[in-house]
């Protein structure tokens, strides 16, 4: 399963917390492995 290197809102470095869940200790962005989060995504026109 493929993981994300960065952290999509602050570019700092993700830190895997357990098997599943990747964790940014900077702005507290939280996903699942393999997935990205799209609430900090959506666009809204």
């Amino acid at each position: 399963m493929n993981q994300l290197k960065e952290c999509p809102e602050c570019n700092a470095r993700l830190n895997q917390v357990d098997r599943n869940i990747q964790h940014c200790e900077i702005c507290g962005y939280w996903t699942e492995k393999g997935t990205a989060r799209l609430d900090t995504l959506m666009v809204f026109a």
